[in-house]
């Protein structure tokens, strides 16, 4: 069962980053909200990033790093919706079938592309 915005949890868990957006004295916020898309939310923000991965990558980190058997990193998966939907609601794109250090680089390359465009 996909969580909507009409969910239990999902409310809290927007006002409590709105509250923080507001409180900010920076023009830049950033928050990580992995149900942004599936949520219907991502109009309330100038930019979305959607950090992607192939499937293949996803279950293997699911399996490797939270101990997850590889049946319900499948479910797991499967109960998602589809990467290629999540990056139609994206201005931005990170592919992140790489490592950590990699996707650091890639942050650091980003957050200056929006320090330059936002400051």
């Amino acid at each position: 069962k996909r969580m909507t915005d009409g969910g239990i949890l999902h409310p809290a868990r927007r006002e409590r980053w709105s509250t923080r957006a507001k409180q900010a004295t920076n023009r830049l916020v950033v928050v990580d909200i992995p149900l942004l898309v599936e949520t219907r939310a991502e109009s309330l923000f100038d930019v979305v990033v959607v950090v992607g991965a192939s499937e293949r990558t996803q279950g293997r980190r699911m399996i490797e790093q939270r101990s997850l058997s590889e049946d319900l990193a499948r479910k797991i998966l499967a109960s998602q919706w589809s990467l290629h939907i999540k990056m139609r609601g994206a201005t931005h794109v990170v592919w992140n079938d790489s490592g950590p250090s990699l996707l650091e680089s890639q942050a650091d390359l980003f957050a200056s592309y929006l320090r330059l465009k936002y400051d």
